[in-house]
């Protein structure tokens, strides 16, 4: 028993640049060891997949919405997802100017508030383009969890597509070395104004009230 438990801890504490994935890649029991930076990457990449896939499925978008608008809000919005990103953007360590309002709470609800502001950041920007933009991306809002030994800290990785649309893909590390990730769409004419981390920046502090480490993936 002593021999299997160290075992264990040095498989955990093992070099993990080496990519490998055990059990269903899609599937919530996924044992995912990678290069952090290509993984999220390439998971956020088949989030995108499958919001293509529950858009593109007539049945799925009509079982969920009976409106007309919306429906073609969502078939606009696939249309959009179908190029590849122009350009991805990683943000780290958020802080959100309303946490000042919870400065007197519990780090618990303190933890749990930001994750909240942090899950809210594709709604908060859709409701910038109106109810139908808001209703149709929550159709194609996708999560999904996977066991990996790297991530730390929450990170938002944000992919860029042409004619002002973009998804925001949250990573947050929970226990166990479960990772949890949400994917939404956001559209908006504010996203063709996007070159630069520092014009990501500039966005997300004017009209969130966040600021953030932002890096760009080449």
């Amino acid at each position: 028993m002593l021999a299997l438990c160290m075992l264990f801890n040095l498989f955990l504490s093992a070099d993990v640049s080496a990519q490998n994935v055990i059990g269903c890649a899609d599937g919530p029991t996924a044992i995912v060891i990678a290069d952090e930076g290509d993984l999220l990457l390439e998971k956020g990449s088949s989030m995108i997949d499958k919001m293509r896939n529950l858009a593109s499925s007539k049945e799925y978008v009509e079982y969920c919405s009976a409106s007309s608008e919306i429906n073609r809000c969502v078939s606009n919005m696939a249309g959009r997802l179908e190029s590849s990103p122009r350009s991805v953007y990683v943000m780290e360590n958020m802080k959100f100017d309303d946490m000042k309002k919870f400065s007197r709470a519990s780090s618990d609800i303190r933890r749990h508030v930001r994750e909240r502001m942090m899950l809210a950041l594709p709604s908060r920007l859709n409701a910038m383009s109106g109810s139908t933009a808001l209703a149709a991306a929550s159709l194609l809002f996708v999560d999904d969890s996977f066991l990996f030994y790297g991530l730390e800290e929450c990170k938002t990785y944000l992919y860029l597509y042409p004619s002002g649309c973009a998804v925001i893909v949250n990573f947050r590390p929970s226990s166990l070395r479960n990772v949890q990730a949400q994917a939404g769409v956001v559209v908006g004419e504010f996203w063709d104004d996007i070159d630069s981390t520092a014009d990501v920046a500039q966005l997300f502090s004017e009209k969130l009230g966040v600021r953030a480490d932002i890096s760009e993936l080449k």
